[in-house]
């Protein structure tokens, strides 16, 4: 009778067998529910956060172009009381 494992050969001398080792099945943590009411207001607040973040860019973006627009209409209205 042949015997079940390989005893020589390239695999066996750099010292793997040809045995299969079982993996082991980790197990799932369960999450804990929160309240419905905890997950509504944590929704509320990453979305004023979230509205909150991009509006504050949208809005120095615009004052900062509105500046810009009323330096530059003050400018050329000084320029052409100056330089008449």
């Amino acid at each position: 009778m042949a015997s079940r494992h390989q005893k020589s050969g390239p695999r066996y001398e750099a010292g793997q067998t040809m045995k299969k080792k079982k993996k082991k099945k980790k197990k799932k943590k369960k999450k804990k529910k929160k309240s419905s009411a905890l997950r509504q207001i944590s929704f509320y607040f990453s979305w004023l956060v979230h509205w909150r973040t991009f509006l504050d860019g949208f809005s120095s973006l615009w004052i900062e172009r509105s500046l810009q627009r009323i330096h530059l209409s003050t400018t050329s209205i000084v320029q052409a009381i100056l330089y008449r």
